[in-house]
């Protein structure tokens, strides 16, 4: 996979930067390595289902995590929409 990002170059997706991400957002948890980990996994897995093209945007990544992170803990969605804007 691959990321458009808003100044329109394409940059590879890493895994890591999003798993940062969410574990920053999970931070109140008391195992939020662990939860990062697999919800990190679940959104990639989603990322890869919802959109068929390899190809990306910030917003395609920042709209599945807040899904996937509504189902999981609303505090930690409340922070990840703190950091990450919609364009």
């Amino acid at each position: 996979m691959v990321v458009k990002a808003k100044d329109e170059t394409i940059n590879p997706f890493i895994r890591e930067k999003l798993l940062i991400s969410i574990s920053k957002s999970l931070g109140h948890r008391v195992d939020y390595v662990n939860d990062a980990i697999a919800l990190t996994n679940t959104i990639i897995a989603k990322l890869q289902t919802d959109y068929k093209t390899p190809l990306l945007t910030r917003n395609n990544i920042i709209i599945v995590s807040e899904k996937v992170l509504k189902n999981f803990d609303s505090v930690a969605t409340v922070h990840y929409k703190a950091y990450h804007k919609l364009n």
